[in-house]
């Protein structure tokens, strides 16, 4: 796993540690590292989860995922569980990334 510069890790909740940890071995079966590229830092939405340390940002941009972010994203959903929130972000541009969050329902 490795953090892009600026990545502030400082107030996650175990929930988005452990996810990380689960989402590194999926992104290894796609052949591809984990890179996180926001957790609590930079601007998102007023109520985004990313402020209480419940999200966190994973670059999709790969050659090697081209066609398949969609399958990354059920593999991702399936190895999270229920509790967790997967979406596909800015596709096609130079900020894809998938967006995780821990939001029980």
């Amino acid at each position: 796993m490795k953090l892009k510069a600026g990545v502030k890790l400082a107030g996650l909740q175990p929930q988005i540690v452990l996810a990380m940890l689960i989402v590194e071995e999926v992104f290894e079966e796609f052949g591809v590292p984990l890179v996180v590229t926001s957790c609590n830092d930079g601007k998102h939405s007023a109520q985004s989860l990313h402020y209480n340390g419940r999200a966190f940002d994973a670059r999709t941009k790969y050659p090697e995922l081209d066609g398949r972010e969609l399958e990354l994203q059920t593999a991702l959903r399936e190895a999270l569980g229920p509790d967790f929130d997967v979406a596909l972000e800015a596709i096609g541009t130079d900020n894809e990334h998938a967006h995780l969050e821990f939001d029980p329902k």
